[in-house]
């Protein structure tokens, strides 16, 4: 009842001491209600210490969810990069992978001319060389036939000397 003080002095003190308890093991809830009471200005004090405890929870947890919040941004950030970079190094692997087996069917397109044009001019220097030998032979043979014209010119004209000393000499 109201009349008995010490009883009621008991309570505040209490209270204050569950509330402060309670406070201290961060159970910010229960301390506020306790002391929540329009009965018992006393608790005045605790109660703005309290007030300014949960403000300051309440401000933490504001703070982690956005610290959450930004590292759960920043981390689906990296994924996406992290995936637009390998799609990325995947078509620029590809591209030249693609290149190497281009310039490796050139070089071997390359390497069939190359082969092409060296049997080619191996059959252009043989057949040179034929020419050559057929013109060497060509020229032999000229030699050979001016030489049997020119022992031919020079064995009629014998004769027709010889036909001509006979017809002076008298012989004819």
């Amino acid at each position: 009842w109201d009349g008995n003080a010490p009883a009621l002095r008991g309570l505040v003190e209490t209270i204050q001491l569950y509330a402060a308890s309670a406070m201290k093991s961060g159970d910010l809830d229960l301390a506020f209600s306790l002391v929540n009471r329009d009965n018992f200005p006393e608790c005045s004090g605790l109660k703005g210490q309290i007030s300014e405890a949960i403000d300051r929870r309440d401000q933490q947890k504001r703070r982690n969810r956005m610290l959450r919040l930004g590292v759960a941004a920043i981390s689906v950030a990296v994924l996406a990069i992290a995936v637009v970079a390998a799609v990325w190094i995947n078509a620029e692997k590809n591209k030249a992978v693609a290149a190497e087996k281009v310039a490796v069917a050139k070089k071997q397109e390359a390497d069939e001319q190359r082969a092409i044009a060296v049997a080619a001019k191996t059959e252009v220097e043989k057949q040179r060389d034929e020419v050559i030998a057929a013109k060497k032979v060509a020229e032999e043979k000229r030699a050979e036939a001016e030489t049997a014209l020119k022992a031919e010119k020079e064995a009629r004209e014998r004769e027709a000397q010889e036909r001509v000393m006979r017809v002076v000499g008298g012989e004819e």
